[in-house]
């Protein structure tokens, strides 16, 4: 290997080849030798050599590796030490021709109220814990479904402080990332900019670590964003082929209304303006409004499914094999495309116990806002309840954000959990789709603590207890048995309202949808826990979050004479066979 001075060596210099396909290639950020180097999560080629990697933490490992000893490299990469790279390291980002799209998101720990320090530096300290809980101040604001969270890119929130200055607001970043996102929302009016200016925010460039083990403590782990191409089982369809497959939709469902013969299931394509239905409103003017937007009035569709290119059966659109790097995906369901045009915007709202990959089709731009409901401890927000404008009515209290950009090249996972607003700068397509985790069960029972389907429809009450319980299962399955336990013993009062069959005093089991699901519901919360005892490590649980296991008691016994709350009820109920697994919604809404 020639000397670092050699004339070989700079002839190799100067033909650097880009490690990704979304920064620019600075020669600045890959000096030749004693160099303090920043690998991003979508790199994958070494810029000295061109050797291909299949992700960032194989090009990590070359770049340690024998080869490039003698130059004395210290590597930082984006997912393991971010924090501790220093405040003036050069660092990577994306060309504002790639960066088409913007997010926020935000996470929290459901059972605490944190508290960060306000701060304009990229280095966000770590935050303080207290007892307050605030999801529920923030779940009482929000009334839309749990699986209407589908957005491009992520953005994760922050906190309040219980010693800051009254009249102290946490400001922006000064990354030009952040200003960018910020100058296209001039877009969309003076108030959004302002709103969003007051929150702190952050990239996944400049997280730190304290940031990432909030995440990691709330849900299962921050936004990941993956190659698009990996989400495809055969070649994504382009955007004629959606335009055209779309219109036929529309057509296929008036000739069903005309007919009277309407399945909401097979053809959903309902237009919304404003954030609501309007059945009026003639769905093909969102195809229009993608070559002309309207400020005033954009509007969208939502939720629909188009299986020529997504089938029930085989689908083609599957969550990245990358993604198991982070989190286990199960039960992968509910494709959906959703069609938005330049302006358009949802207020915050939140996902529960799915988790979604995201794929920003072909041209589509989005500005997707997550921020979480962290209020300042006194507040509440009470005064937001199932209304709209809820960004505007509480976004003062929104303090602090995660932004991410991205394309139409990448897919995006978003944790459950997240509280969002999205703003669309420009329209396209987005595919979406829905699956859980073995740690999904945390957050739900979280959400239904905090009375998250307290304004909800009837039908979307009716999907939470099968969700519940689908995610116990999964839990005490995958090798998260206490998660599931402790969710289980936490949710308990939850329980014994959805099986209170003589009172029913909870509005969410005063409806027909759930008297129908509910015997099915009891006899699979029976099997999960069967299936449970019946295994092997169901052996190595010897205690109980509540601290009620008497001395020589199993937890097995325990659970059933303490917290098995269908043993309440009549063991004739066991002959319903109520379907509460059926994936196939009759309602498919997603905002």
């Amino acid at each position: 290997m020639a000397p670092p001075g050699s004339k070989k060596r700079q002839k190799v210099a100067s033909r650097l080849i880009a490690p990704c396909t979304c920064h620019p290639l600075n020669e600045a950020d890959w000096p030749l030798k004693s160099a303090t180097i920043q690998v991003a999560w979508c790199m994958e080629r070494c810029p000295y050599c061109g050797q291909k990697f299949p992700s960032c933490f194989d090009l990590q490992d070359h770049l340690e590796g024998k080869n490039y000893q003698d130059r004395k490299l210290k590597l930082l990469p984006q997912l393991k030490t971010l924090a501790l790279a220093p405040t003036n390291l050069p660092q990577l980002r994306f060309t504002e021709s790639k960066s088409r799209d913007a997010s926020i998101i935000s996470s929290r720990t459901p059972t605490r109220i944190n508290s960060r320090q306000s701060t304009s530096s990229r280095t966000v300290p770590a935050p303080k814990p207290s007892q307050k809980s605030a999801l529920k101040d923030f779940v009482e604001t929000s009334n839309s479904p749990p699986k209407e969270h589908l957005k491009s890119l992520s953005i994760e929130s922050s906190i309040s402080t219980s010693d800051q200055k009254a009249n102290e607001t946490p400001r922006i970043s000064s990354d030009s990332e952040l200003q960018r996102f910020l100058q296209r929302l001039e877009e969309f009016g003076t108030a959004i900019k302002n709103i969003i200016e007051d929150v702190t925010l952050t990239t996944l460039m400049t997280m730190n670590k304290s940031q990432m083990d909030l995440w990691n403590g709330s849900t299962t782990t921050w936004p990941q964003i993956f190659r698009a191409e990996e989400c495809w089982k055969k070649k994504s369809p382009s955007s004629e082929e959606l335009i055209l497959e779309t219109l036929d939709l529309i057509a296929a469902r008036k000739a069903a209304e005309k007919r009277n013969k309407v399945d909401d299931y097979k053809v959903y394509i309902v237009p919304y303006s404003q954030g609501l239905v309007d059945s009026d409103m003639d769905p093909r003017k969102a195809i229009a409004q993608l070559h002309e937007p309207d400020k005033s009035n954009p509007v969208g569709l939502i939720g629909y499914r188009l299986p020529k290119f997504m089938p029930d059966v085989n689908p083609g659109f599957v969550t990245p094999a990358a993604l198991t790097k982070f989190v286990e995906p199960f039960n992968e369901e509910n494709r959906q495309v959703l069609l938005t045009p330049k302006f358009w915007a949802t207020d915050l709202h939140i996902g529960i116990q799915l988790r979604r990959v995201i794929h920003s089709h072909r041209n589509m731009r989005e500005a997707l806002a997550y921020v979480s409901s962290y209020a300042k401890e006194s507040q509440a927000h009470e005064s937001a309840d199932g209304q709209r404008s809820k960004l505007e009515r509480i976004g003062k209290d929104l303090e602090g954000g995660l932004m991410i950009h991205a394309d139409s090249t990448q897919a995006l996972y978003i944790p459950a959990g997240c509280i969002h607003a999205v703003y669309t700068l420009h329209g396209g397509f987005l595919v979406t789709l829905e699956f859980t985790t073995p740690r999904s069960v945390k957050v739900l029972s979280a959400l239904l603590n905090a009375q998250f389907d307290r304004f909800k429809d009837q039908w979307l009450q009716s999907e939470l207890p099968g969700q519940f319980i689908d995610s116990v299962g999964l839990a005490l399955t995958q090798n998260q048995t206490q998660v599931g336990i402790d969710a289980w013993i936490t949710t308990q009062d939850r329980l014994r309202l959805w099986v209170d069959k003589e009172q029913d005093s909870h509005e969410a089991t005063r409806n027909q949808y759930w008297v129908d699901r509910r015997p099915g519901w009891e006899e699979k919360l029976r099997n999960v826990w069967k299936t449970f005892f019946g295994s092997a490590h169901s052996g190595l649980v010897l205690s109980c979050p509540c601290q009620g296991m008497r001395r020589g008691q199993t937890f097995k016994d325990h659970l059933y004479s303490e917290h098995f709350v269908v043993d309440r009820i009549e063991e004739s109920s066991r002959n319903g066979a109520g379907d509460i697994g059926s994936r196939k919604k009759k309602r498919r809404k997603v905002m």
